[in-house]
């Protein structure tokens, strides 16, 4: 399994200073999918709504901690 994350810019957790990272987009985790042979899923800006997206794109969904889902 590979966890890529961000799919969409992130704002600093609280508590936290905001960190550089690139967004990698739908886009990019369709070329990381495509790359690989390994169950891909896309964390980092994403929903539970995002997972159809994320399958389109060539993963196998989305990821979040435990109250993402609720």
């Amino acid at each position: 399994m590979k966890a890529t994350a961000p799919i969409r810019a992130l704002g600093a957790a609280p508590g936290q200073r905001a960190r550089n990272l690139s967004a990698l987009g739908w886009e990019g985790l369709g070329e990381l999918a495509a790359g690989i042979h390994r169950p891909v899923y896309g964390l980092g800006g994403v929903k539970p709504d995002d997972a159809e997206a994320a399958v389109a794109a060539g993963a196998q969904g989305v990821a979040g901690p435990k109250g993402f889902w609720e």
